[in-house]
């Protein structure tokens, strides 16, 4: 975990005094846990381990839109309120959170971008 920190985080940020450090963990900490997938625990995040994978979408069929964390540093991905309306209304709920392609580790996820 100190070498994911240092080359994901402190290498990235310049702290700038004894307050910014712990809300920079803080706020790295609760997204490593909550969204970033992890290769040993099938692509889910830490939060999702002892639950059950969630079912695959079809993104295409969705307006994916980044949420920047750490300004920009990282981004987590969410399905566009617009989008999942719509197919709730059609009887399709959609969990509201992007699910990455899981494949295996180190597999790439692009969002498709937002045609009118």
């Amino acid at each position: 975990m100190i070498a994911t920190l240092r080359r994901e985080l402190l290498d990235r940020v310049l702290i700038v005094d004894e307050r910014h450090l712990p809300r920079i963990l803080t706020i790295y900490l609760h997204h490593v846990t909550t969204a970033r997938p992890h290769c040993t625990l099938g692509q889910l995040a830490v939060a999702q381990a002892k639950t059950q994978s969630p079912s695959a979408i079809n993104l295409t069929d969705h307006q994916v839109r980044p949420r920047p964390i750490l300004g920009g540093l990282t981004s987590e991905y969410q399905i566009a309120a617009s989008s999942i309306k719509h197919h709730q209304t059609a009887g399709q709920a959609q969990n509201p959170v992007f699910e990455p392609h899981r494949t295996g580790c180190g597999s790439s996820i692009t969002a498709i971008p937002n045609t009118p």
